[in-house]
Protein backbone atom coordinates (compact mmCIF):
# COMPACT_ATOMS: atom_id res chain seq x y z
CA UNK A 1 0.00 0.00 0.00
CA UNK A 2 1.41 3.38 -1.02
CA UNK A 3 1.99 5.80 1.83
CA UNK A 4 -0.73 8.44 1.55
CA UNK A 5 1.48 11.12 3.07
CA UNK A 6 4.22 10.53 0.56
CA UNK A 7 1.72 10.68 -2.29
CA UNK A 8 0.45 14.03 -1.08
CA UNK A 9 3.92 15.50 -0.84
CA UNK A 10 4.83 14.43 -4.38
CA UNK A 11 1.90 16.38 -5.87
CA UNK A 12 2.57 20.11 -5.78
CA UNK A 13 -1.11 20.85 -6.33
CA UNK A 14 -2.09 19.39 -2.96
CA UNK A 15 -2.23 21.84 -0.07
CA UNK A 16 -2.78 20.96 3.56
CA UNK A 17 -6.41 20.90 4.65
CA UNK A 18 -5.97 19.33 8.07
CA UNK A 19 -6.72 22.42 10.18
CA UNK A 20 -9.69 23.39 8.05
CA UNK A 21 -11.21 19.93 8.24
CA UNK A 22 -10.55 19.63 11.98
CA UNK A 23 -11.96 23.06 12.81
CA UNK A 24 -15.10 22.44 10.77
CA UNK A 25 -15.52 18.99 12.29
CA UNK A 26 -15.09 20.13 15.89
CA UNK A 27 -17.44 23.11 15.52
CA UNK A 28 -20.05 20.93 13.80
CA UNK A 29 -19.83 18.22 16.46
CA UNK A 30 -20.11 20.66 19.36
CA UNK A 31 -23.06 22.51 17.83
CA UNK A 32 -25.00 19.41 16.83
CA UNK A 33 -24.44 17.55 20.08
CA UNK A 34 -24.53 20.28 22.75
CA UNK A 35 -27.23 22.58 21.41
CA UNK A 36 -29.19 24.27 23.06
CA UNK A 37 -26.22 24.76 25.45
CA UNK A 38 -28.47 24.87 28.54
CA UNK A 39 -26.68 23.06 31.35
CA UNK A 40 -28.16 22.01 34.68
CA UNK A 41 -26.29 20.50 37.61
CA UNK A 42 -29.52 18.98 38.97
CA UNK A 43 -29.36 15.50 37.42
CA UNK A 44 -29.82 12.00 38.80
CA UNK A 45 -27.07 9.40 38.83
CA UNK A 46 -23.32 9.57 38.51
CA UNK A 47 -22.28 11.72 35.53
CA UNK A 48 -19.11 9.74 34.75
CA UNK A 49 -21.25 6.67 34.19
CA UNK A 50 -23.37 8.64 31.70
CA UNK A 51 -26.85 7.13 31.29
CA UNK A 52 -25.68 3.58 30.74
CA UNK A 53 -26.22 2.67 27.11
CA UNK A 54 -28.76 5.46 26.70
CA UNK A 55 -31.96 5.13 24.77
CA UNK A 56 -32.33 2.54 22.05
CA UNK A 57 -30.83 3.70 18.76
CA UNK A 58 -32.06 2.67 15.35
CA UNK A 59 -29.99 2.11 12.25
CA UNK A 60 -30.40 5.74 11.18
CA UNK A 61 -29.12 7.04 14.55
CA UNK A 62 -26.11 4.74 14.40
CA UNK A 63 -25.33 5.84 10.84
CA UNK A 64 -25.56 9.54 11.76
CA UNK A 65 -23.37 9.07 14.86
CA UNK A 66 -20.71 7.38 12.75
CA UNK A 67 -20.99 9.97 9.98
CA UNK A 68 -20.63 12.85 12.44
CA UNK A 69 -17.09 11.85 13.44
CA UNK A 70 -15.74 10.85 10.01
CA UNK A 71 -14.48 14.39 9.16
CA UNK A 72 -12.85 14.57 12.59
CA UNK A 73 -10.95 11.33 11.99
CA UNK A 74 -10.01 12.43 8.47
CA UNK A 75 -8.59 15.79 9.56
CA UNK A 76 -6.80 14.24 12.53
CA UNK A 77 -5.21 11.59 10.33
CA UNK A 78 -3.97 14.17 7.83
CA UNK A 79 -2.50 16.31 10.60
CA UNK A 80 -0.71 13.33 12.17
CA UNK A 81 0.61 11.96 8.87
CA UNK A 82 1.98 15.39 7.97
CA UNK A 83 3.97 15.16 11.18
CA UNK A 84 5.46 11.82 10.19
CA UNK A 85 3.36 9.47 12.34
CA UNK A 86 3.01 5.88 11.14
CA UNK A 87 -0.23 4.39 9.90
CA UNK A 88 -0.56 2.22 12.99
CA UNK A 89 0.00 5.20 15.31
CA UNK A 90 -2.52 7.29 13.37
CA UNK A 91 -5.14 4.55 13.60
CA UNK A 92 -4.61 4.15 17.35
CA UNK A 93 -4.65 7.88 18.03
CA UNK A 94 -7.81 8.30 15.93
CA UNK A 95 -9.54 5.64 18.01
CA UNK A 96 -8.36 7.08 21.34
CA UNK A 97 -8.97 10.73 20.41
CA UNK A 98 -12.40 9.93 18.98
CA UNK A 99 -13.37 8.02 22.13
CA UNK A 100 -12.13 10.77 24.48
CA UNK A 101 -13.78 13.54 22.45
CA UNK A 102 -17.04 11.62 22.24
CA UNK A 103 -16.97 10.78 25.96
CA UNK A 104 -16.40 14.46 26.79
CA UNK A 105 -19.39 15.41 24.64
CA UNK A 106 -21.57 12.72 26.25
CA UNK A 107 -20.46 13.84 29.71
CA UNK A 108 -21.52 17.40 28.90
CA UNK A 109 -24.80 16.10 27.45
CA UNK A 110 -25.51 14.47 30.82
CA UNK A 111 -25.98 18.00 32.22
CA UNK A 112 -28.28 19.15 29.38
CA UNK A 113 -31.85 18.13 30.36
CA UNK A 114 -33.09 17.80 26.77
CA UNK A 115 -30.15 15.59 25.75
CA UNK A 116 -29.63 11.88 26.35
CA UNK A 117 -26.07 10.64 26.83
CA UNK A 118 -24.93 7.04 26.63
CA UNK A 119 -22.02 4.71 25.97
CA UNK A 120 -23.52 3.59 22.69
CA UNK A 121 -22.80 7.01 21.19
CA UNK A 122 -19.19 6.80 22.35
CA UNK A 123 -18.79 3.52 20.48
CA UNK A 124 -20.40 4.76 17.26
CA UNK A 125 -18.57 8.10 17.34
CA UNK A 126 -15.23 6.36 17.88
CA UNK A 127 -16.01 4.09 14.95
CA UNK A 128 -16.61 7.18 12.82
CA UNK A 129 -13.27 8.65 13.84
CA UNK A 130 -11.44 5.43 12.89
CA UNK A 131 -13.36 5.23 9.61
CA UNK A 132 -12.38 8.82 8.82
CA UNK A 133 -8.69 8.01 9.34
CA UNK A 134 -9.01 4.98 7.05
CA UNK A 135 -10.66 7.10 4.37
CA UNK A 136 -7.69 9.43 4.55
CA UNK A 137 -5.22 6.56 4.22
CA UNK A 138 -6.93 4.99 1.21
CA UNK A 139 -8.36 8.05 -0.53
CA UNK A 140 -6.90 11.12 1.12
CA UNK A 141 -4.52 11.97 -1.71
CA UNK A 142 -7.32 11.83 -4.28
CA UNK A 143 -9.79 13.83 -2.21
CA UNK A 144 -7.29 16.52 -1.22
CA UNK A 145 -5.84 16.75 -4.71
CA UNK A 146 -9.30 17.39 -6.16
CA UNK A 147 -10.14 19.99 -3.49
CA UNK A 148 -6.79 21.78 -3.95
CA UNK A 149 -7.10 21.87 -7.73
CA UNK A 150 -10.62 23.27 -7.54
CA UNK A 151 -9.50 25.95 -5.09
CA UNK A 152 -6.45 26.82 -7.19
CA UNK A 153 -8.52 27.09 -10.37
CA UNK A 154 -11.06 29.28 -8.59
CA UNK A 155 -8.36 31.63 -7.29
CA UNK A 156 -6.87 31.87 -10.79
CA UNK A 157 -10.28 32.79 -12.22
CA UNK A 158 -10.91 35.47 -9.59
CA UNK A 159 -10.29 39.17 -10.06
CA UNK A 160 -11.52 42.12 -8.06
CA UNK A 161 -14.56 42.68 -10.28
CA UNK A 162 -15.66 39.05 -9.96
CA UNK A 163 -15.14 39.16 -6.22
CA UNK A 164 -17.39 42.21 -5.87
CA UNK A 165 -20.05 40.77 -8.18
CA UNK A 166 -19.88 37.45 -6.36
CA UNK A 167 -20.33 39.08 -2.97
CA UNK A 168 -23.22 41.27 -4.12
CA UNK A 169 -25.04 38.51 -5.99
CA UNK A 170 -24.66 35.91 -3.23
CA UNK A 171 -25.75 38.19 -0.40
CA UNK A 172 -28.43 39.78 -2.61
CA UNK A 173 -30.02 36.42 -3.43
CA UNK A 174 -30.10 35.49 0.25
CA UNK A 175 -31.56 38.90 1.08
CA UNK A 176 -34.45 38.24 -1.31
CA UNK A 177 -34.96 34.81 0.26
CA UNK A 178 -34.75 36.34 3.75
CA UNK A 179 -37.36 39.00 2.97
CA UNK A 180 -39.74 36.31 1.79
CA UNK A 181 -39.29 34.29 4.98
CA UNK A 182 -39.37 37.40 7.18
CA UNK A 183 -42.81 38.21 5.81
CA UNK A 184 -43.92 34.77 7.00
CA UNK A 185 -43.67 36.06 10.58
CA UNK A 186 -45.54 39.32 10.03
CA UNK A 187 -48.70 39.95 11.99
CA UNK A 188 -51.21 39.74 9.16
CA UNK A 189 -54.69 38.30 8.74
CA UNK A 190 -55.57 38.76 12.39
CA UNK A 191 -59.34 38.39 12.75
CA UNK A 192 -60.58 42.00 13.18
CA UNK A 193 -63.81 41.02 14.97
CA UNK A 194 -61.96 39.33 17.82
CA UNK A 195 -62.89 39.68 21.45
CA UNK A 196 -60.53 40.22 24.37
CA UNK A 197 -60.92 37.54 27.05
CA UNK A 198 -59.28 37.14 30.42
CA UNK A 199 -59.57 33.73 32.00
CA UNK A 200 -60.96 31.49 29.23
CA UNK A 201 -61.60 31.13 25.49
CA UNK A 202 -64.17 32.47 23.09
CA UNK A 203 -65.47 28.92 22.61
CA UNK A 204 -66.38 28.71 26.32
CA UNK A 205 -64.07 25.82 27.11
CA UNK A 206 -64.18 25.22 30.90
CA UNK A 207 -61.04 23.08 30.83
CA UNK A 208 -59.01 26.04 29.60
CA UNK A 209 -60.31 28.53 32.20
CA UNK A 210 -57.67 29.96 34.50
CA UNK A 211 -57.73 29.58 38.26
CA UNK A 212 -55.77 32.70 39.13
CA UNK A 213 -56.33 36.44 39.39
CA UNK A 214 -55.52 39.25 36.95
CA UNK A 215 -55.16 42.77 38.33
CA UNK A 216 -54.01 44.78 35.34
CA UNK A 217 -53.68 44.36 31.56
CA UNK A 218 -52.00 46.83 29.18
CA UNK A 219 -51.34 46.79 25.42
CA UNK A 220 -48.96 48.71 23.19
CA UNK A 221 -48.70 48.56 19.40
CA UNK A 222 -44.93 48.93 19.65
CA UNK A 223 -41.94 47.17 21.13
CA UNK A 224 -40.84 48.53 24.49
CA UNK A 225 -37.13 49.13 25.15
CA UNK A 226 -35.50 46.73 27.56
CA UNK A 227 -34.97 49.39 30.22
CA UNK A 228 -38.64 50.43 30.08
CA UNK A 229 -39.88 46.84 30.16
CA UNK A 230 -37.73 46.04 33.18
CA UNK A 231 -38.88 49.18 34.98
CA UNK A 232 -42.55 48.36 34.37
CA UNK A 233 -42.25 44.76 35.59
CA UNK A 234 -40.22 45.87 38.61
CA UNK A 235 -43.24 47.88 39.74
CA UNK A 236 -41.59 51.26 39.34
CA UNK A 237 -43.28 54.50 38.29
CA UNK A 238 -44.65 54.66 34.72
CA UNK A 239 -41.95 55.30 32.13
CA UNK A 240 -41.78 55.20 28.37
CA UNK A 241 -44.70 55.58 25.94
CA UNK A 242 -48.24 55.38 27.32
CA UNK A 243 -50.12 52.15 26.56
CA UNK A 244 -52.56 51.97 23.67
CA UNK A 245 -55.11 50.37 25.99
CA UNK A 246 -55.10 49.72 29.72
CA UNK A 247 -57.46 47.92 32.10
CA UNK A 248 -57.41 48.05 35.90
CA UNK A 249 -59.45 45.06 37.08
CA UNK A 250 -60.17 46.22 40.60
CA UNK A 251 -63.64 47.27 41.68
CA UNK A 252 -66.80 46.18 39.91
CA UNK A 253 -67.55 45.48 36.29
CA UNK A 254 -67.71 46.65 33.61
CA UNK A 255 -63.99 47.45 33.61
CA UNK A 256 -63.27 50.34 31.29
CA UNK A 257 -60.20 50.90 29.18
CA UNK A 258 -58.51 53.92 30.72
CA UNK A 259 -57.52 55.11 27.22
CA UNK A 260 -61.16 54.83 26.05
CA UNK A 261 -60.19 53.18 22.74
CA UNK A 262 -61.34 49.63 23.55
CA UNK A 263 -64.68 48.41 24.83
CA UNK A 264 -65.22 47.59 28.49
CA UNK A 265 -64.82 44.12 29.98
CA UNK A 266 -67.71 42.32 31.64
CA UNK A 267 -68.21 39.04 33.44
CA UNK A 268 -69.39 35.96 31.59
CA UNK A 269 -71.42 33.17 33.27
CA UNK A 270 -71.56 34.60 36.79
CA UNK A 271 -72.88 38.21 36.86
CA UNK A 272 -72.37 38.43 40.62
CA UNK A 273 -68.63 37.85 40.41
CA UNK A 274 -66.70 40.65 42.11
CA UNK A 275 -63.15 39.43 41.69
CA UNK A 276 -60.88 38.69 38.74
CA UNK A 277 -61.46 35.37 36.89
CA UNK A 278 -61.94 32.13 38.78
CA UNK A 279 -61.70 28.80 36.93
CA UNK A 280 -64.93 27.24 35.67
CA UNK A 281 -67.17 29.91 37.24
CA UNK A 282 -66.55 33.17 35.38
CA UNK A 283 -64.26 35.07 33.09
CA UNK A 284 -64.05 38.51 31.55
CA UNK A 285 -64.85 39.32 27.93
CA UNK A 286 -64.97 42.58 26.00
CA UNK A 287 -68.46 43.94 25.34
CA UNK A 288 -67.57 44.35 21.65
CA UNK A 289 -64.73 43.35 19.28
CA UNK A 290 -61.33 44.92 19.95
CA UNK A 291 -60.90 45.76 16.26
CA UNK A 292 -58.95 48.94 16.96
CA UNK A 293 -56.27 47.03 18.88
CA UNK A 294 -56.06 44.29 16.24
CA UNK A 295 -55.69 46.81 13.40
CA UNK A 296 -53.07 48.86 15.22
CA UNK A 297 -50.94 45.81 16.02
CA UNK A 298 -51.20 44.55 12.44
CA UNK A 299 -50.25 48.01 11.12
CA UNK A 300 -47.03 48.26 13.13
CA UNK A 301 -46.18 44.53 13.21
CA UNK A 302 -45.21 45.04 16.83
CA UNK A 303 -46.85 44.70 20.21
CA UNK A 304 -46.23 44.64 23.94
CA UNK A 305 -48.50 43.01 26.52
CA UNK A 306 -48.23 43.74 30.25
CA UNK A 307 -50.10 41.56 32.77
CA UNK A 308 -50.06 41.85 36.55
CA UNK A 309 -51.42 38.57 37.87
CA UNK A 310 -51.42 35.97 40.61
CA UNK A 311 -51.24 32.31 39.58
CA UNK A 312 -53.47 29.72 41.17
CA UNK A 313 -52.54 26.10 41.91
CA UNK A 314 -50.39 24.53 39.20
CA UNK A 315 -52.17 22.40 36.62
CA UNK A 316 -51.03 20.01 33.91
CA UNK A 317 -53.37 21.39 31.26
CA UNK A 318 -52.86 24.75 29.54
CA UNK A 319 -54.93 27.42 31.29
CA UNK A 320 -55.53 30.59 29.30
CA UNK A 321 -54.86 33.91 31.00
CA UNK A 322 -55.27 36.46 28.18
CA UNK A 323 -56.77 35.66 24.78
CA UNK A 324 -57.62 37.71 21.70
CA UNK A 325 -59.91 35.52 19.59
CA UNK A 326 -63.07 35.43 17.53
CA UNK A 327 -66.25 34.02 19.13
CA UNK A 328 -65.76 30.99 16.87
CA UNK A 329 -62.51 30.26 18.71
CA UNK A 330 -60.06 31.43 16.00
CA UNK A 331 -57.24 32.91 18.11
CA UNK A 332 -54.91 35.76 17.34
CA UNK A 333 -52.97 35.74 20.62
CA UNK A 334 -52.89 33.43 23.63
CA UNK A 335 -51.06 33.84 26.94
CA UNK A 336 -51.43 30.77 29.17
CA UNK A 337 -50.13 28.89 32.18
CA UNK A 338 -49.20 25.21 32.34
CA UNK A 339 -48.00 24.38 35.82
CA UNK A 340 -45.04 26.67 36.41
CA UNK A 341 -44.51 27.20 32.67
CA UNK A 342 -45.63 30.24 30.70
CA UNK A 343 -46.92 29.63 27.19
CA UNK A 344 -47.38 32.25 24.51
CA UNK A 345 -48.62 31.97 20.92
CA UNK A 346 -49.66 34.52 18.33
CA UNK A 347 -50.81 34.11 14.77
CA UNK A 348 -48.53 34.60 11.78
CA UNK A 349 -48.46 32.76 8.45
CA UNK A 350 -45.63 30.63 9.88
CA UNK A 351 -47.26 29.78 13.22
CA UNK A 352 -50.83 29.37 11.95
CA UNK A 353 -50.44 25.66 11.18
CA UNK A 354 -47.62 25.02 13.66
CA UNK A 355 -48.93 24.96 17.24
CA UNK A 356 -45.50 23.70 18.37
CA UNK A 357 -44.22 27.22 17.74
CA UNK A 358 -45.87 28.28 20.99
CA UNK A 359 -43.21 29.82 23.23
CA UNK A 360 -42.74 27.71 26.36
CA UNK A 361 -40.81 29.39 29.19
CA UNK A 362 -40.24 27.21 32.27
CA UNK A 363 -40.23 28.24 35.93
CA UNK A 364 -42.21 31.48 35.57
CA UNK A 365 -45.29 30.96 37.74
CA UNK A 366 -45.44 30.30 41.47
CA UNK A 367 -48.71 29.48 43.22
CA UNK A 368 -50.35 32.46 44.97
CA UNK A 369 -47.46 34.77 44.08
CA UNK A 370 -48.20 38.10 42.38
CA UNK A 371 -46.08 38.42 39.25
CA UNK A 372 -45.43 41.23 36.82
CA UNK A 373 -45.18 39.97 33.21
CA UNK A 374 -44.45 41.81 29.99
CA UNK A 375 -44.06 40.28 26.52
CA UNK A 376 -42.71 42.44 23.70
CA UNK A 377 -42.39 41.62 19.96
CA UNK A 378 -40.33 43.72 17.55
CA UNK A 379 -41.31 42.03 14.29
CA UNK A 380 -39.00 39.04 14.60
CA UNK A 381 -37.94 38.61 18.22
CA UNK A 382 -40.00 38.00 21.35
CA UNK A 383 -38.78 39.08 24.76
CA UNK A 384 -40.26 38.18 28.16
CA UNK A 385 -39.70 40.24 31.30
CA UNK A 386 -40.73 38.98 34.73
CA UNK A 387 -40.49 41.04 37.93
CA UNK A 388 -37.78 43.32 36.58
CA UNK A 389 -35.64 40.76 34.73
CA UNK A 390 -35.58 39.17 31.28
CA UNK A 391 -36.51 35.48 31.18
CA UNK A 392 -36.46 32.63 28.69
CA UNK A 393 -34.33 31.59 25.76
CA UNK A 394 -34.20 33.79 22.66
CA UNK A 395 -37.33 33.40 20.55
CA UNK A 396 -36.36 34.31 16.99
CA UNK A 397 -39.11 34.22 14.39
CA UNK A 398 -36.86 35.35 11.57
CA UNK A 399 -35.86 33.98 8.17
CA UNK A 400 -34.01 31.08 9.80
CA UNK A 401 -37.28 29.66 11.08
CA UNK A 402 -38.89 30.09 7.67
CA UNK A 403 -36.06 28.28 5.92
CA UNK A 404 -36.00 25.51 8.51
CA UNK A 405 -39.74 24.96 8.04
CA UNK A 406 -39.03 23.71 4.51
CA UNK A 407 -36.71 20.93 5.64
CA UNK A 408 -37.36 20.39 9.33
CA UNK A 409 -40.27 20.21 11.77
CA UNK A 410 -40.09 23.47 13.70
CA UNK A 411 -39.66 23.45 17.47
CA UNK A 412 -39.83 26.62 19.55
CA UNK A 413 -36.85 25.51 21.63
CA UNK A 414 -34.64 25.40 18.52
CA UNK A 415 -35.51 28.78 17.00
CA UNK A 416 -32.25 30.46 17.98
CA UNK A 417 -30.39 27.51 16.44
CA UNK A 418 -32.21 27.99 13.13
CA UNK A 419 -31.31 31.68 13.34
CA UNK A 420 -27.59 31.02 13.85
CA UNK A 421 -27.42 28.39 11.10
CA UNK A 422 -29.18 30.69 8.65
CA UNK A 423 -26.76 33.55 9.24
CA UNK A 424 -23.82 31.13 8.94
CA UNK A 425 -25.12 30.02 5.52
CA UNK A 426 -25.43 33.64 4.41
CA UNK A 427 -22.16 35.13 5.70
CA UNK A 428 -19.59 32.36 6.14
CA UNK A 429 -19.13 31.76 2.35
CA UNK A 430 -18.50 35.49 1.64
CA UNK A 431 -15.69 35.30 4.21
CA UNK A 432 -14.19 32.37 2.31
CA UNK A 433 -14.45 34.32 -0.95
CA UNK A 434 -12.73 37.32 0.64
CA UNK A 435 -9.90 35.10 1.88
CA UNK A 436 -9.34 33.62 -1.58
CA UNK A 437 -9.48 37.09 -3.13
CA UNK A 438 -6.95 38.29 -0.58
CA UNK A 439 -4.50 35.75 -1.93
CA UNK A 440 -5.12 36.83 -5.53
CA UNK A 441 -4.78 40.57 -4.87
CA UNK A 442 -1.50 40.35 -2.98
CA UNK A 443 -0.05 43.39 -4.80
CA UNK A 444 -3.13 45.62 -4.48
CA UNK A 445 -3.35 46.76 -0.89
CA UNK A 446 -6.06 49.35 -1.56
CA UNK A 447 -8.37 46.86 -3.23
CA UNK A 448 -7.77 44.39 -0.42
CA UNK A 449 -8.84 46.94 2.17
CA UNK A 450 -11.89 48.02 0.14
CA UNK A 451 -13.04 44.42 -0.32
CA UNK A 452 -12.64 43.64 3.36
CA UNK A 453 -14.66 46.72 4.33
CA UNK A 454 -17.34 45.73 1.82
CA UNK A 455 -17.57 42.14 3.03
CA UNK A 456 -17.07 42.59 6.77
CA UNK A 457 -18.80 45.91 7.46
CA UNK A 458 -20.98 47.16 4.59
CA UNK A 459 -22.81 44.00 3.49
CA UNK A 460 -23.78 42.77 6.99
CA UNK A 461 -25.11 46.22 7.90
CA UNK A 462 -27.03 46.67 4.63
CA UNK A 463 -28.43 43.15 4.88
CA UNK A 464 -29.89 43.74 8.34
CA UNK A 465 -31.26 47.21 7.53
CA UNK A 466 -32.90 46.08 4.27
CA UNK A 467 -34.31 42.95 5.90
CA UNK A 468 -35.78 44.94 8.77
CA UNK A 469 -37.27 47.56 6.45
CA UNK A 470 -38.79 45.11 3.97
CA UNK A 471 -39.90 42.56 6.57
CA UNK A 472 -41.40 44.97 9.07
CA UNK A 473 -38.96 44.11 11.87
CA UNK A 474 -36.58 46.13 14.02
CA UNK A 475 -32.89 46.45 13.19
CA UNK A 476 -31.12 44.16 15.61
CA UNK A 477 -27.46 45.18 16.21
CA UNK A 478 -26.66 41.70 17.49
CA UNK A 479 -27.42 40.27 14.04
CA UNK A 480 -24.98 42.71 12.43
CA UNK A 481 -22.25 41.72 14.87
CA UNK A 482 -22.97 38.01 14.32
CA UNK A 483 -22.78 38.49 10.54
CA UNK A 484 -19.44 40.29 10.81
CA UNK A 485 -18.01 37.56 13.01
CA UNK A 486 -19.15 34.87 10.56
CA UNK A 487 -17.48 36.68 7.66
CA UNK A 488 -14.26 36.87 9.67
CA UNK A 489 -14.65 33.20 10.58
CA UNK A 490 -14.75 32.36 6.88
CA UNK A 491 -11.59 34.39 6.28
CA UNK A 492 -9.76 32.69 9.13
CA UNK A 493 -10.98 29.23 8.13
CA UNK A 494 -9.58 29.46 4.59
CA UNK A 495 -6.23 30.57 6.04
CA UNK A 496 -6.19 27.98 8.83
CA UNK A 497 -3.55 25.85 7.05
CA UNK A 498 -1.50 28.72 5.70
CA UNK A 499 2.19 28.59 6.65
CA UNK A 500 2.96 32.14 7.71
CA UNK A 501 6.55 33.29 7.17
CA UNK A 502 8.66 33.72 10.26
CA UNK A 503 9.17 37.31 11.34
Amino acid sequence: MTDSRAAVRRDAHIASWSNRVLFAAVVGILFLTLYPFQFSLVRHGLPFQLNGWGKGSGAVDVFLNVLLFIPYGFGLAESLRERGRSRAAVLGIALLAGALFSYTVELLQFFIPVRDSGWGDVVTNSTGSVLGSLIYEFGGATILSFASRVESAFVTWLNWRRIIVGLLVYVGVWLAVSIHFQREVRIIDWAPHSMLLIGSSAAEEPDSAWNGRVFEVEFWNRVLPETVAKAITAGGPPTGPPPLASYNLSGSSPFQDRSRVLPGLGWVRDPSASAPPVAETSWLMSRAPVSFLVNQVARTNRFSLHVLCQAGPGVARNRRIVVIAEPSGLANLVLEQKGTHLGFWFRTPLSLKRPRLAWDVPSVFSTDQVQNLLISYDGSRLALYVDGGEEGRPYELGPGAGLASLVHGLKSGELDGYHDIFYAIVFFPPGCLLALGWKKLASKAGLRLALMLLGVLVLPSLFEVCLAFAGGASVWPGNIVLSMLLVLAGVLWVNADRRWPAS
